[in-house]
């Protein structure tokens, strides 16, 4: 089983589309799946928004992402854990070359970051920067 778990804190405005697209990316999966929402102590309709969505909710009161990772990890049944932050597309690709990694022997891994819409001069940059660093 794969579980995705997906950290959350007042994400209704991006929660909806990110949950679509996981369900969308794992359509080929050959495995099943299950969605965890970890709520850290939204104030919004995001917990809401995942219930209806069909994702496990997993209410925390941290406001600490990586306390909101370690709390999905352990309700998660999945013997592969899928982290995607709230306001995160993932597609196919991601999902099956995740599945193919971890198969093969690798602990985890990332995926490039594309922005949508306009991304102002500055932030591109660094975004440019950071790519660089890390791909050297």
């Amino acid at each position: 089983m794969i579980s995705f778990i997906v950290p959350a804190y007042n994400e209704e405005h991006e929660l909806s589309e990110t949950l679509a697209a996981i369900r969308e990316a794992s359509s080929n999966a050959t495995q099943p799946y299950e969605i965890i929402v970890v709520d850290d102590a939204s104030t919004d309709a995001t917990p809401k928004i995942a219930l209806d969505a069909g994702a496990k909710v997993v209410p925390i009161n941290r406001r600490q992402i990586a306390a909101s990772r370690n709390a999905g990890a352990r309700a998660a049944q999945g013997e592969y854990l899928f982290f995607v932050d709230a306001d995160t597309r993932i597609n196919r690709a991601h999902v099956s070359g995740g599945l193919v990694a971890l198969e093969n022997g690798y602990a985890g891994g990332g995926a490039r970051v594309v922005m949508d819409g306009f991304v102002p001069f500055g932030d591109a940059s660094c975004c440019a920067g950071f790519r660089r660093f890390i791909s050297a």
